[in-house]
């Protein structure tokens, strides 16, 4: 995969062991896997062309609603009590403050000016509504991470989470939006991700 601008992402924790385990699972299914693998390669593609020479979080956004699965993603961040309860409309825009969210911290996380690369190291699918994809991103003057996407196997593809060495995404957010959450609401929350909550001890 040819080397682009590439996004830093909600965590980062020790590598050890991951890129291995890769090497010792059972590949996915050569048609599904390889679409699954194109999509991932299509997707990073996009994300550092939108960060590209200080692209906005306008540009970001775009790619995030193209590409992933922002309401499975939003919801996974949540209590199961409150995305049972809460009306339609504050899910959705809870599902649009969060897509900010993530297009802010793309950016802010971006390597900016520098380059990186990503290698796919394999893909397995463990169900069969999803395929998961390992890459492993090497940053300059940064440690390599391994982030595997999963990717949706019925149409349209989209990207319905992700792990950062070994850490799901949401459920890293689900931690650091629970104490707002509970203390102010869904619609307070909603409102802190479209505009400046970040997460507690990131000074980053």
């Amino acid at each position: 995969m040819r080397r682009r601008h590439l996004p830093f992402t909600v965590c980062q924790l020790p590598l050890a062991g991951i890129a291995v385990l890769w090497l010792a699972l059972v590949p996915a299914q050569a048609g599904p896997a390889e679409e699954a693998v194109a999509y991932v390669e299509a997707t990073v593609a996009e994300l550092g062309d939108a960060m590209a020479g200080g692209g906005g979080e306008d540009r970001v956004q775009k790619v995030l609603g193209d590409r992933f699965d922002l309401a499975a993603m939003a919801y996974a961040t949540l209590p199961e009590e409150v995305r049972n309860g809460a009306p339609a409309a504050e899910l959705a825009a809870f599902t649009a403050a969060y897509r900010a969210y993530l297009a802010r911290e793309f950016v802010r996380r971006s390597t900016g000016g520098e380059e990186g690369a990503v290698r796919v190291l394999g893909s397995r699918q463990p169900r069969p509504d999803f395929i998961i994809v390992g890459t492993k991103v090497t940053v300059p003057d940064a440690p390599p991470r391994v982030i595997e996407w999963y990717v949706a196997v019925a149409p349209p593809p989209r990207v319905l989470n992700a792990t950062v060495d070994g850490v799901l995404v949401t459920a890293q957010h689900k931690r650091e939006f629970a104490d707002l959450l509970a203390a102010k609401g869904l619609a307070a929350l909603s409102a802190a991700l479209a505009s400046d909550f970040a997460a507690p001890g990131d000074g980053q």
